[in-house]
This record gives C-alpha cells, structure tokens and sequence, in this order.
C-alpha cells in the first residue's frame, strides 16, 4: 500500500509538471501529457531508476555487501525476508555473473598519476623532447577528415626499429567529424599498447 501511495504521489507531481511544460488544459489525460512533454510515464520512469540501481549493484566488486547479496540471492534466493535487492533481481531476471565488475579506484587523491602530461610551447622544444625520449615503444595517433571522408590511425615504434599501425574508416564528413576521428585514433593506440 505504501508503495502504491507513493507512486500516485509522484503521478500528481509528473502531472503539475507536464501541465507547466506543454500549457495543456487541466483536463487532459496523463498519457497524453507524458508523450508531448517528451517525459516517461511515472510508472516506466521507476522501472527505468530500479533497473539501472540493479545493474550497478551487478557491477560492484565483490568486496561491496551489496554485490555480495546479489550474488547470494542469484544462487540461493530467501523465502521470507524478501529483500528490495532480491526483489529487483527476480522482476528484471539479472544474473550478476555476466556483468563485468568495475573495480572502484582506491588510489589515495595524493599518489602520483602513472602518467604525466606534457604540452610543448613550440614545434622545434617538440622535436627535442621527441629525440630525447628513450622509451621501448612510442605511439603516435591521428584523426582527420580529407575528401568529405573521416579516418584515424594509430602508428606504435619500438625503440628496436620495429613498427605496427591500426586504421579506421569511420565515414563520411557528413556522419563524423575530426573530434569523433581523434577519439577513435586513441583508441586504436590504446589497443596498439595492448597488442605484443
């Protein structure tokens, strides 16, 4: 009953929404409201909001209790004592097995990056940095579009001589543009560091 009343509390504050966004009459029906207001009904709203609660319990680490009881009622659900996490599991039919697990970062905010970043003034201290560089593998990465088309590459040197690219062909000018071919040209270089 309390969850019922909630909802239909939360139906009445949609509505004085929806009634503010289009200008409607105070007669028309909610269905309609929802749809011209470009908004969710309330009920699908909820299920949307308890869907993506359970798919991130899912993606917990193990070390969360509240992985730890998804995983528990996936496998042995309770009989009595029915909890909201095994409620979302049974309604959604989620196996928190197939998720991959995003482990938290638990670096402390005081721990130096792994990485550094370093932007040149000019072309020529570019260059030097460049020759003075001795690492065992370089990558370079590019995005461009030329001829109404959008490409990017990604190019790894080793300090041996030896060298792998990786391109891509994402379209045409009209469906990407450069900013899209960078994103992708890291990408590529990202797998180019993965690769042996």
């Amino acid at each position: 009953r309390g969850s019922v009343n909630a909802l239909a509390a939360l139906g009445k504050i949609q509505r004085i929404a929806t009634l503010a966004i289009t200008g409607a009459l105070r007669t028309t029906p909610n269905d309609l409201l929802d749809a011209h207001a470009g908004v969710l009904p309330i009920e699908q709203l909820l299920q949307k909001a308890c869907h993506r609660a359970i798919v991130r319990i899912a993606t917990l680490d193990s070390t969360n209790p509240a992985a730890e009881l998804a995983h528990k009622y996936r496998r042995s659900p309770a009989r009595t004592h029915i909890t909201s996490i095994q409620h979302l599991i049974e309604i959604f039919n989620i196996d928190p097995t197939n998720f991959e697990t995003i482990p938290p970062k638990t670096e402390p905010l005081t721990q130096e990056p792994l990485f550094h970043l370093t932007i040149s003034k000019n072309i020529e201290e570019s260059l030097e940095l460049e020759l003075n560089d001795n690492a065992a593998y370089k990558i370079y990465t590019d995005g461009a579009a030329q001829d109404g088309q959008v490409a990017a590459a990604a190019v790894r040197i080793g300090s041996d001589g030896s060298s792998k690219k990786l391109t891509y062909h994402l379209g045409t000018e009209e469906e990407y543009d450069s900013t899209d071919a960078e994103a992708v040209g890291c990408l590529l270089g990202i797998w180019l560091m993965r690769q042996p």
